[in-house]
């Protein structure tokens, strides 16, 4: 707390609500006569339905680096302010200039948006896997794994995340609420989680023992932000 207040409080919130949210939860079962979410909810060890979108752009078929897509972006623009420039001292000769410079600004401007969005999904931060080991040695086994679950994002700079870098969960308020379970990054919290089967998915696991949620940035957008959620259960040793 001397040293960085900050981290030392997001520590304690994070610890507290991923693999040892249980006492939280035992904690607040004494202190209220409500309860966050249903504790009645029964979860059948089935994975649930939920209607997961796509990111609108695969930056697979996207084989160069960032910095090659932002030297062709300013090239293209360049080339369709020329084009269009001469177009129309040109005319009407010159139409044909300005639709090469109207062709050359949307291959320019999506250029543009792919050198971004590769700038936030290019990171060497590995995937979570199916067996997650913790400081302690202990083995987690993955029960249910779902990518592209998009978050609602109230705060956020998008500079400072990357792909696959960990975020944390915390419980705050009731399952019926869209903002009871928050999203945090860099020890602020971003948003929070949108979808009520994943909200509901999530409370009942960080309660029982030998249950554990682990999540990271699956795809980021200034658009549309997607998580990667893991379910886990303590393997037997």
């Amino acid at each position: 707390y001397i040293k960085d207040p900050k981290k030392a409080i997001y520590n304690k919130i994070y610890n507290k609500t991923t693999v040892s949210a249980r006492e939280i939860i035992d904690s607040s079962d004494s202190k209220s006569t409500g309860s966050l979410c249903d504790m009645n909810f029964e979860y059948n060890d089935k994975p649930i339905v939920v209607d997961i979108p796509q990111p609108s752009m695969n930056l697979k078929k996207y084989k160069m680096s960032a910095k090659s897509y932002q030297k062709l972006s300013k090239v293209f623009l360049f080339l369709a302010w020329s084009f269009v420039s001469l177009g129309v001292l040109l005319v009407p000769v010159g139409i044909i200039l300005i639709v090469c410079g109207v062709v050359c600004f949307f291959v320019g401007r999506t250029h543009k948006k792919v050198a971004k969005l590769k700038q936030y999904n290019q990171t060497d931060i590995p995937i979570l896997r199916d067996l997650y080991i913790d400081d302690s040695g202990n083995t987690w086994e993955v029960d249910h794994k779902y990518d592209f679950v998009r978050i609602k994002v109230t705060n956020a700079k998008f500079d400072d995340f990357k792909v696959n870098q960990h975020i944390a969960f915390v419980i705050d308020g009731y399952c019926d609420e869209p903002s009871s379970v928050r999203v945090f990054a860099n020890y602020v919290s971003i948003g929070y989680l949108d979808d009520i089967d994943h909200r509901r998915m999530i409370f009942d696991y960080i309660q029982k023992n030998g249950h554990m949620v682990q999540a990271q940035f699956s795809f980021l957008s200034k658009e549309n932000v997607f998580i990667r959620i893991m379910y886990y259960h303590l393997k037997a040793s």
